[in-house]
């Protein structure tokens, strides 16, 4: 939880973290991401690791949700290619 917390510090976006601790011993231990530092090794690791697969926007349009919203449930004609 520490990393995870020192590693979401570090995006210029955010603001305050969301830490989730249910008791007072998961707060302190928590706040103990304060303290930690992270090398850019281990930065450049956690960022590639959490990196979503692009999707947008072929994949992301090709979904029947997408194509509702987009199209209305209207039919549209291919031109031949």
């Amino acid at each position: 939880a520490q990393v995870a917390l020192a590693w979401t510090l570090l995006h210029p976006a955010v603001t305050a973290p969301v830490i989730g601790a249910r008791t007072l011993a998961q707060a302190q231990d928590n706040l103990g991401a304060l303290d930690v530092k992270l090398d850019p090794d281990h930065v450049t690791r956690l960022n590639a690791a959490s990196r979503p697969a692009p999707i947008f926007p072929q994949r992301f349009t090709e979904r029947p949700l997408v194509q509702q919203l987009v199209f209305g449930g209207a039919a549209v004609e291919r031109r031949g290619r």
